[in-house]
């Protein structure tokens, strides 16, 4: 018969055999997923939908190194802001091609800049083989349609101080928003929406039949699409 000692000693093994084996399972989900990325990329199939949810897996893996979500470049004499966090998270993303010589130091349209202003990452490109002209125009201007949500303290939307309010879309924190064609930034240009200014355009999407806010990236890494119920309240 076996003792209580032996038994428990077996469970434990059986444990930690589970662990490195959940832990290899989920290595290769995330390798195929990353096979699958490149290929939909390659083939012009990529959507503003899975570009949000790649997205969204890099800030909340950069999120758990540092601690926050990637802050905009700014200038450490005057504090301005020179460069957007879109500069850095894609840099830190392993699918990205390498960005060019660039100066940290210097405001995003300057000289110096420029190449890396036109150099467009995947991940802020829409890309549709049935819509080349639109794809090299938008490459072109560098212009991205993922721009992301700060507070009023020009933090990110849900981080900082207790005493920010924090806006919800459909009961979630949102931290980024896929935009339509009219709305696309310069995607190296430290401009992103307040609140207020979120708030705004969907408002405005309520009266219309063409949305300025398609997309939703919440805290949680989840990606939603429009319409949204919009709400402003004081962090929890």
């Amino acid at each position: 018969m076996v003792n209580e000692q032996t038994r428990k000693m077996s469970m434990s093994g059986t444990y930690e055999l589970w662990i490195p084996i959940w832990v290899l399972v989920l290595l290769v989900a995330f390798f195929i997923y990353k096979v699958n990325f490149r290929r939909e990329y390659a083939n012009g199939q990529l959507s503003q939908y899975h570009r949000m949810l790649a997205l969204g897996l890099a800030l909340h893996n950069y999120k758990e190194i540092v601690g926050t979500f990637p802050p905009d470049i700014i200038s450490k004499s005057s504090g301005e802001k020179l460069l957007s966090w879109r500069v850095i998270i894609s840099e830190e993303m392993e699918l990205t091609k390498p960005l060019p010589d660039y100066e940290d130091s210097e405001k995003w349209n300057s000289p110096s800049n420029i190449n890396l202003t036109n150099h467009l990452p995947y991940i802020y490109s829409y890309t549709r083989k049935s819509d080349s002209d639109h794809c090299d125009d938008q490459q072109q201007q560098g212009m991205s349609d993922i721009i992301g949500v700060k507070n009023q303290n020009g933090g990110w939307n849900g981080e900082g101080s207790d005493h920010n309010s924090v806006l919800y879309l459909n009961g979630k924190v949102v931290i980024c928003v896929g935009v339509s064609e009219p709305d696309k930034v310069p995607w190296t240009k430290p401009l992103d929406y307040s609140q207020s200014e979120l708030i705004e355009k969907l408002k405005q999407d309520e009266k219309s039949s063409s949305k300025s806010i398609r997309y939703a990236l919440y805290d949680d890494g989840y990606v939603d699409k429009a319409p949204f119920r919009w709400e402003l309240r004081k962090s929890e």
